[in-house]
This record gives structure tokens, C-alpha cells and sequence, in this order.
């Protein structure tokens, strides 16, 4: 056979090849009976599971959709969802945490995006998230805060809606469990200790000396 007809075969061999394999998109089909954590937006209701996020319409309760982490998602052993604005949602879980940008109207799935969590340590984008606290509630606007395995982490806004990490907070040990009042934010560690500190820890320079200790009677678990 003439070279040049063998080249223009083996070249149309490969295109033909090369079109014919493509990859899939496969959804992952796991169990999201176990709700850990519930936002809710204007339409929609987002369940943290035990399978990925769970999605359905907060008018008749209609399941719409779920996201795993084919999606992108940070894993599928979600901790946390925490409607962030309008549009955005902070979900984490046991391989991390990701702003979730959504449309709360439309087709179902429609306008989603994951944006990754940004730090200056790379294992920060895998560390488990225990926890999140909002401060909304303390002062319009503050800060959020998430448990990771390295301590308390308070994160900022950037442009284009991602997140990222500020600065770290309160002693260096991973809390599995926070809450925080008017006048102070107690966490809560995996052996069942509690220390609750005053809330002006959290500014800058603020000092973690805890005002009350107590030892639970089992290790948080959960």
C-alpha cells in the first residue's frame, strides 16, 4: 500500500477512535437517610447526608436532586450546609469543605457551581470540618468559623465568592463541637471536654483563657 494512503487510514483510524471513546458522567448512587445537618433557601431545602446533598422543594417537600462527589463536592460524608447569601451555600464534611454558588429558582440543578476552599495549606483542603459557627447572630456581618483538624479557622469572602482561610482561632486542637452566645463560645473536644471562653477571644489578639471547664461523662462522638 502506498505510505501516504497508509498514513491518511492510520490518522482517520485514530480520529474515529478518539471520538468514539469519550467519558460519562456515572451518578453515584449512595444513601442520604442519614441527615446530619438542613439549610433552607427560598425554594429549595439542602440536607448534609451521610451520601452527598440532598435536594428538595421547599413548597411540597419533592425530592429535585442530589449532589455527590461526582459533582465535585468535598466527599460524600457531608457534616454541614450553611446557606452563606441569596446564592451560596457552605458545605463540609469528613474530606473537607466547598462553597456550593446555586440557583434558587428555574430547572433543578441549574447554575451550579462548587467552589473550592482556598488556604495556604494543602492539607486544609482534605481536613475534616466538625463544625461551623456564624456570628451573624452576634454581629451583623462577623465572621464564619469551621473546626478543622489543626483548630478553629475563620474564614473571609473573596472575589468571585470563594472562601478562604483568614487566620486560625482559639487553641491549636480539633473541636468537635462549638456553640457561642451574646457573651461567650464554648467548644467542646473529642475527649468530652468543655471549655467555654469569653467571646472577645475571638478578636485579634484575643486571649483563649477559659473561664469554665467541665468533663462530659463519654467522648463526643458525633
Amino acid at each position: 500500500m502506498n505510505p501516504l494512503c497508509l498514513t491518511a487510514l492510520l490518522v482517520a483510524t485514530l480520529a474515529y477512535e478518539a471520538q468514539a471513546i469519550e467519558l460519562v458522567h456515572l451518578a453515584q448512587h449512595t444513601n442520604t437517610s442519614d441527615v446530619r445537618d438542613i439549610a433552607l433557601t427560598q425554594n429549595r431545602v439542602w440536607a448534609a447526608t451521610g451520601g452527598g446533598l440532598a435536594v428538595h422543594s421547599r413548597n411540597d417537600g419533592r425530592f429535585l436532586f442530589k449532589l455527590t462527589s461526582a459533582d465535585g463536592l468535598p466527599g460524600n460524608s457531608l457534616r454541614l450546609v450553611r446557606a452563606l447569601d441569596n446564592d451560596r451555600l457552605l458545605i463540609g464534611g469528613d474530606f473537607g469543605a466547598a462553597v456550593l454558588r446555586h440557583a434558587s429558582t428555574g430547572k433543578p440543578g441549574a447554575g451550579l457551581e462548587v467552589l473550592t476552599l482556598r488556604s495556604l495549606s494543602r492539607a486544609d483542603l482534605y481536613s475534616p470540618v466538625s463544625t461551623l459557627l456564624d456570628r451573624s447572630q452576634v454581629a451583623q456581618g462577623g465572621p464564619i468559623l469551621i473546626s478543622m483538624q489543626r483548630g478553629l479557622m475563620e474564614l473571609k469572602t473573596e472575589n468571585g465568592g470563594k472562601l478562604s482561610i483568614q487566620r486560625e482561632v482559639g487553641p491549636p486542637q480539633w473541636w468537635k463541637s462549638a456553640a457561642v452566645s451574646k457573651t461567650h463560645i464554648a467548644l467542646g473536644d473529642l475527649t468530652g471536654r468543655v471549655a467555654i471562653f469569653p467571646l472577645e477571644a475571638l478578636s485579634p489578639g484575643g486571649k483563649w483563657t477559659p473561664e469554665r471547664e467541665a468533663l462530659l461523662s463519654g467522648p463526643i462522638l458525633s
